[in-house]
């Protein structure tokens, strides 16, 4: 299974999220745990952070919604 559709915030598969370096944006913001982490505060909502897109050299701005989706705790 690609490592993608991997989950950090299932504890099933905690050794993954322990195993792999977290990816942070040029601003130092942990982009997978900032993503689990608003969706254990909120259920649902906004992260802002940089991401490199194909058509550019330097990171651009992106926004994610993201949502809990509760059968996965």
């Amino acid at each position: 299974m690609p490592d993608q559709d991997h989950h950090a915030s299932d504890p099933r598969q905690t050794w993954w999220a322990r195993s792999k370096p977290t990816p942070k944006d040029p601003n130092g913001e942990r982009l997978f745990i900032e993503f689990v982490e608003t969706v254990k505060a909120e259920g649902a909502g906004f992260v802002d952070y940089m991401w490199p897109k194909p058509s550019s050299t330097d990171p651009q701005p992106k926004v994610s919604y993201l949502a809990g989706f509760a059968p996965r705790g």
